[in-house]
């Protein structure tokens, strides 16, 4: 907002009074906490931080970045990083390629509140071979298994070829591995 002083020039005003204007930056100047430099927290779908991310619902964050989709936080994540899923129910899967060490967990580190569901139709979590992957705090909800080899279903919630996965804390609740003949269960 701009109003004019004295001498007929425009002088910038920082209505909210966290020291940023509109003309500095602010891209709410009726909220004090959302400024330049102001700390952006993961999963609350606000740019705090003034830097044009954040504005639209989140499904990840990493290293507090947030992400619309799992795709693309899966695109930029470095291994030894770890994927925080928002809290909410997400229905994408999440596709982990080969070679890849990582962690995917929740951000609130309830599994209670971040739920990853298949409804019914699909695998959740997919882990590409010599992977080391730890799955944690997370419910995992209604997936389902594909066909693999020789006509066999497996995985519903997660399926793995990976070197190492790991899941602690999470629950699987309703999955199934596919139609017969079955090689590995729901989980």
């Amino acid at each position: 907002t701009l109003e004019p002083d004295d001498d007929d020039s425009s002088t910038p005003i920082d209505s909210d009074g966290d020291g940023w204007t509109v003309e500095d930056g602010d891209c709410d100047d009726s909220d004090p906490a959302v400024h330049p430099g102001a700390a952006d927290a993961p999963c609350d779908a606000l740019d705090s931080d003034c830097d044009g991310v954040g504005s639209d619902p989140a499904a990840a964050s990493i290293d507090g970045a947030e992400y619309p989709s799992f795709t693309e936080a899966m695109d930029a994540i470095a291994d030894g990083q770890a994927l925080e899923i928002c809290p909410g129910t997400h229905t994408e899967s999440i596709e982990v390629g080969e070679d890849r060490q990582l962690t995917i967990t929740s951000y609130s580190g309830d599994r209670e509140d971040t739920i990853l569901d298949g409804e019914g139709v699909r695998q959740i979590v997919r882990i590409g071979l010599r992977s080391e992957v730890t799955v944690s705090r997370l419910t995992l909800r209604g997936g389902h298994g594909e066909t693999f080899s020789e006509g066999y279903s497996c995985g519903g919630a997660i399926f793995t070829r990976a070197r190492s996965t790991v899941i602690e804390e999470c629950s699987l609740v309703e999955n199934q591995a596919g139609d017969e003949p079955i090689w590995m269960g729901g989980a």
